[in-house]
């Protein structure tokens, strides 16, 4: 035999010795039927066993006796077959996966109605021209001279103290002149999504919870772009038009197609913090509207504004740093950039600060402290970061005639992360499951050592929903900037685009195409690199690059399906999931099938 490292494989393969429960090219872990059974393989050095259709020589490995549940560990004379290792790895169970219809089907035409919309008809073509890099004072004149009150505001500002060199300026031309386009499109930008609110507000009454969210996210998002330095440009109001946009196509619908049942539902969960269908929320729930939302906005946006692309996956990563355990599909792979990245994590942030303000989530809070610790924000200044972006969506919320305003008292985070993630306030702790115990302790080892964690699983939602955890306990990776890219939805970025994070999750790396690129991202890349892999793909076998590349410091997550205790566990988070995300407080009955971590949310929601 060499010394060939391969991975291992769950199965469940029945021998007159026992069962075989994990198998590999050069081995397996057999649980022995009984003691005896254990003496007779001792007394033959090479005693044969078959495995599957495939007789193999094997021996004990005495190093790698368990005798608390009988397994030993086996160790073959030659490899087997590549044929008999794809078929021991389809004879072990798989997690029940439940798969919805769409509740509602939102149609184009929903879409179409709102662009017909009055105000709509009325800003797209200010929008467009002040997007257009080739406009000139005569077309914004033009414009803009059709908006008095837009006129009026333009006018103050020109002959404020700082604008003012002496003359008065009574024609909105000359303002525009003294200004400057740049100033001009930047305000007229603003102006355009508080109007887009104040057009709606009717329509928004009853929601004045979703109100506070769209502002205090966007004036978050507003005054980390500044710290971050990020270029902001328009992203600023595309945030805010997009998140409005969203929910009025959903409202509108709703009230359109009388779904009263539904919208009932829909709209108590729009009234509560803890389930905002907002833009950012939404870009998960194809499941829940029948149609992708991004593309529907997609399609109005890309008339108004360019820059879109970058805009929008920033945000899918941004949730996805926030919520790893959720996924974006998409048919074809996307393309992504440095800007995306960049912007990501200033959404990722601003769901933070949401949840924290408005929902008194106190590891929101912790995370995002020690995620803006990288720009020299401690426990003080975090306090005073918040305050002013409460007062900001406040004066925002004052302009709008909206009297109840944001709080800006700001508790003070006692929050002491534990390894499972639960609150250290709690007073009982239920004890973690062994081969969680196992599991963290050797992903935090390799991680910390290594730098490098590449972790296997057969429920990528619960190992992901655990990892976020880990790397939130893990006082090297507590601070400095996050990004979870999957690999299903993006193309992997170059080193460069990547290079300023400190913490890099690269989801289901299977599909990457240009093993190059990875290597690099290793080779280069000074923070901490956590990938994830399915557990059933012989990736030796199919991909040897790839295998070969990550072989040292792949791990496995266990599986639940045939421990009780773990599965127990997962209900666990599950219930902590819906109660803290969802606002359900529901009991989950575990049944004699075993659903994945997705399914148990879907089917009690």
């Amino acid at each position: 035999m060499n010394n060939r490292k391969h991975l291992r494989f769950y199965t469940h393969i029945e021998t007159p010795y026992g069962v075989i429960k994990n198998i590999s090219y050069e081995g397996a872990l057999i649980q022995l039927s009984s003691q005896d059974t254990l003496k007779t393989i001792l007394e033959n050095n090479n005693f044969s066993i078959k495995i599957i259709e495939e007789e193999v020589k094997a021996k004990v490995v005495l190093d790698n006796l368990n005798q608390n549940n009988n397994c030993v560990g086996l160790l073959f004379e030659k490899p087997i077959s590549k044929d008999t290792l794809q078929k021991a790895i389809k004879l072990y169970k798989k997690p029940e996966r439940v798969r919805k219809e769409p509740k509602l089907k939102i149609e184009t035409d929903v879409l179409e109605a709102f662009e017909a919309h009055d105000f709509i008809k009325g800003v797209m073509p200010i929008i467009m021209e002040l997007t257009d890099e080739n406009t000139n004072i005569d077309k914004i004149y033009a414009l803009i001279k059709n908006m008095p009150t837009l006129e009026e505001d333009i006018l103050k500002i020109a002959n404020n103290a700082y604008s003012n060199k002496g003359i008065d300026i009574k024609d909105i031309k000359s303002a525009i002149i003294r200004l400057g386009l740049s100033r001009i499109r930047d305000f007229t930008l603003k102006a355009i999504s508080k109007e887009a609110i104040t057009e709606y507000k009717d329509e928004l009454k009853e929601l004045t919870e979703i109100e506070q969210i769209l502002i205090i996210q966007t004036a978050i998002f507003d005054n980390i772009c500044q710290i971050a330095c990020t270029q902001k440009s328009r992203f600023y109001d595309l945030l805010m038009l997009s998140m409005i946009d969203g929910l009025l196509i959903v409202i509108d619908f709703l009230n359109k197609n009388k779904y009263n049942d539904i919208k009932t539902q829909i709209l108590n969960l729009i009234k509560t913090p803890s389930k905002l269908y907002s833009y950012i929320s939404r870009v998960f729930e194809k499941d829940m509207f029948g149609k992708d939302m991004i593309k529907l906005n997609k399609e109005y946006f890309e008339k108004v504004f360019y820059g879109f692309d970058d805009f929008i996956k920033s945000i899918i990563i941004g949730y996805s740093s926030y919520a790893p355990y959720y996924k974006y599909s998409t048919s074809k792979k996307l393309q992504i950039s440095k800007q995306a990245i960049n912007l990501s994590f200033t959404i990722y942030l601003s769901i933070l600060g949401v949840k924290f303000i408005l929902q008194n989530d106190e590891k929101a809070g912790f995370v995002m402290l020690n995620r803006l610790n990288r720009f020299g924000i401690d426990s003080i200044k975090f306090s005073g970061f918040l305050k002013n972006a409460i007062n900001d969506a406040n004066l925002t919320i004052r302009d709008l005639g909206i009297s109840k305003e944001i709080s800006t008292s700001i508790q003070k985070i006692n929050y002491t992360p534990t390894i499972e993630g639960e609150n250290a306030k709690e007073k009982e702790k239920s004890e973690i499951p062994k081969a969680l115990q196992d599991f963290y302790t050797i992903f935090t080892q390799t991680l910390v050592k290594l730098k490098r964690v590449c972790v296997r699983y057969e429920d990528k939602a619960y190992t992901m929903f655990k990892i976020e955890n880990v790397i939130n306990f893990i006082k090297e990776t507590q601070k400095g900037i996050l990004g979870v890219i999957d690999l299903n939805t993006f193309e992997i970025p170059s080193y460069e685009d990547i290079s300023f994070l400190d913490i890099l999750i690269l989801k289901d790396i299977d599909s990457i195409e240009d093993i190059g690129k990875l290597k690099a991202i290793l080779d280069s890349f000074e923070g901490y690199i956590i990938m994830t892999l399915r557990n059933d793909i012989d990736i030796e076998s199919v991909n040897y690059g790839l295998f070969n590349t990550i072989v040292e410091f792949t791990i496995d997550f266990p599986s639940y399906m045939e421990d009780e205790e773990l599965y127990n566990n997962l209900i666990k988070s599950v219930k902590n999931l819906l109660k803290k995300d969802f606002g359900l407080n529901q009991e989950i009955t575990p049944e004699n099938l075993r659903y994945d971590f997705k399914s148990i949310i879907r089917k009690t929601i």
